[in-house]
């Protein structure tokens, strides 16, 4: 049963919507990470996911839409150039955005062989990016007006599918086997996890959108190259998106809770001005050294969300390499009443 075809203004709608969010997470998260001076490779790797999305959508919108007839009265070749421009830049979003996700990975690790083979990987996913490109612009690009359409072999199809399914399978079993190994609460644990599993809607994109280019079905090819790059550029910004708002309310939590009569002293949330990060001290409690300092044991993952320190000491040194804002429970009876205690990563 062939599938009904949506109209010039659902598709329209359908893409102003996913695209702007995308692009409205991208936007969001470069800002807060320059706002906190915690910029990286992989917020570069996403300004170029975003720069990509957002040529592919103007483009689109303006050239290649059927509604649009300026390419029908310059010349076939301008609406050629277009879908060009168009494909290029799908791919290349696409791959960006995991090469996003693949980086911050390996930000992710402490130095040792877990990270070596995360950068192996990363260097791999540009290869596989520019192999795609390459052969995008072969097919694509070697007479703009003769042909009025981009015409790609399906064995291309096949060929994206099983690369994408590579990329995608290394970006979702990798962290769940960092979060595995580490000591977190609960809830905090699942919240990551559950940001990393969303790269399985990254995958199921990649499945519609590769099924629809064996079935030559052009305007379905289109439009879920569309929803698949809205998806890879949202859900590598999710990391940061989620971890920011997650300490947001929480402070938010802690502040009314504090402030809800009971006479308890808990103290307030504060805020550190340099980083724009909240810092949650800890209620009195033992500490397992004199100092009031509670050691949290983390394996294979030093640092969180928006808050990552880069690392700097060799595994063999067994010594705190980063910070962590999330509030703890731990207790004791060494530390003084009023004395606040910090979180500090320990590497093992």
């Amino acid at each position: 049963m062939a599938i009904a075809l949506p109209t010039l203004l659902e598709i329209r709608i359908i893409l102003a919507v996913l695209h702007s969010s995308a692009i409205a997470s991208a936007v969001f998260r470069l800002g807060h990470r320059f706002h906190i001076r915690r910029l990286w490779w992989d917020d570069f790797w996403a300004a170029v996911a975003v720069s990509a999305e957002v040529i592919c959508f103007v483009v689109f919108m303006t050239v290649v839409s059927p509604s649009n007839k300026t390419p029908t009265v310059a010349g076939p070749g301008l609406g050629s150039a277009g879908r060009l421009v168009v494909v290029l830049s799908y791919t290349t979003g696409l791959w960006a955005s995991r090469l996003t996700v693949s980086v911050t990975i390996v930000r992710l690790l402490a130095r040792g062989h877990l990270r070596q083979y995360s950068v192996i990987a990363s260097v791999v996913f540009a290869i596989f990016w520019s192999v795609l490109v390459l052969q995008k612009i072969f097919f694509c690009g070697r007479d703009l007006r003769k042909y009025s359409q981009c015409r790609i072999p399906r064995y291309t199809g096949i060929m994206e599918l099983t690369m994408d399914i590579i990329a995608d399978v290394w970006i979702i079993c990798i962290p769940a086997y960092i979060l595995w190994q580490m000591k977190l609460r609960r809830n905090h644990h699942r919240m990551i996890l559950a940001i990393f599993m969303c790269g399985i809607l990254t995958t199921l994109a990649s499945i519609v959108h590769s099924v629809f280019i064996l079935l030559s079905s052009s305007i379905w090819i289109g439009l879920s190259a569309h929803i698949q790059l809205a998806i890879s550029v949202f859900v590598s910004n999710l990391l940061v998106l989620g971890t920011y708002v997650y300490r947001v309310f929480h402070a938010i939590s802690e502040g009314s809770d504090s402030t809800g009569g009971n006479g308890d002293k808990t103290t307030h949330a504060t805020t550190d001005t340099w980083s724009g990060r909240p810092t949650f001290p800890t209620k009195p409690g033992t500490l397992r050294s004199q100092e009031a300092t509670s050691i949290l044991e983390l394996t294979q993952f030093s640092h969180l969300g928006s808050t990552f320190d880069l690392p700097t000491r060799s595994d063999e040194t067994g010594i705190p390499v980063g910070s962590f804002s999330f509030h703890t429970e731990i207790n004791s009876v060494t530390s003084n009443a009023h004395s606040p205690s910090s979180i500090s990563l320990e590497k093992r």
